[in-house]
């Protein structure tokens, strides 16, 4: 998925730094770039998240927020261009490794989340072991909570405004507090 979006967000750059003098591409371009940037910074930190010990987790979640602030010029193509660099850097670096270990406990494919956990730790011992059961233990107490969840509830129009509020409130609160 992330190399995916970084693939498509590197096509989306290069269309928006080959000047066409048309406002309507230069949208449709940054649109294109947009979408797969999100996806990647949605993506990689949950991945990151997934695979990463517990005790590292909060770096990387913040390194990764570094790759995409860093940068700024008065021309618009020098920014645009730079955002290349970190999406450039992350799509064949993801070349060999594996798949999020919760993605695959969710499609139940449990010999590749062993195997990949053996890998990322570099350990078969009791920890990894007791980690992969809490990861499957997590993710079955998560379908079933949210079993009754229909997709559809979102574009409902009374929950719309509650669920506004709700957004509101989050944002409001940590600067409150």
């Amino acid at each position: 998925m992330v190399q995916r979006a970084m693939s498509v967000f590197c096509f989306g750059v290069i269309l928006q730094v080959v000047p066409s003098h048309s406002l309507v591409c230069f949208y449709i371009r940054q649109f294109v770039a947009g979408v797969s940037l999100g996806a990647g910074t949605a993506v990689v930190p949950a991945y990151n998240a997934d695979m990463a010990p517990k005790e590292i987790r909060g770096k990387l979640g913040s390194g990764m927020q570094w790759l995409f602030a860093l940068g700024s010029s008065k021309q618009w193509q020098i920014p645009v261009g730079l955002h290349i660099v970190p999406a450039g850097v992350l799509a064949p670096g993801l070349c060999g490794v594996p798949e999020s270990v919760r993605w695959l406990t969710k499609k139940g494919h449990f010999d590749e989340v062993w195997e990949s956990l053996k890998l990322m730790r570099a350990s078969e011992g009791r920890e990894v072991k007791a980690e992969s059961n809490e990861i499957r233990s997590g993710l079955e107490k998560e379908l079933r909570a949210t079993e009754a969840f229909n997709k559809r509830e979102l574009l409902d129009k009374k929950a719309t405004p509650s669920a506004t509020g709700i957004v509101a409130m989050i944002f409001l609160t940590n600067s409150i507090y």
